[in-house]
């Protein structure tokens, strides 16, 4: 059987990226790379939808969590929406909660 691939939906426009309904350190690193292949300006705000998602490996987690602070160090924002209870738990349970803080 066949693995359906799991692609994000990047928006550059708005700087939406919409994760696929399983984030892996793989899909995390892509969206890390699109956003460094472009020039990143102080008050830049980015969003990583994670309304589809099902599914979130640690490494992943960790690894948006590691986004938002290098963007922070280019005064860029990472906004991290749409994630459901469950996902939201997974990221307490791992002690990364405060992705969600504005």
């Amino acid at each position: 059987m066949k693995k359906k691939e799991d692609k994000i939906d990047s928006d550059f426009t708005q700087n939406i990226f919409k994760m696929p309904e399983h984030v892996t350190i793989e899909s995390i690193e892509a969206v890390y790379e699109e956003i460094k292949a472009h020039t990143i300006f102080p008050s830049t705000r980015f969003t990583v939808d994670l309304s589809k998602v099902e599914y979130i490996t640690t490494p992943g987690a960790q690894l948006i969590l590691s986004l938002k602070k290098t963007l922070a160090k280019s005064a860029a924002t990472l906004n991290v929406d749409g994630a459901n209870p469950n996902i939201k738990d997974v990221f307490k349970k791992l002690g990364l909660e405060t992705l969600f803080d504005n």
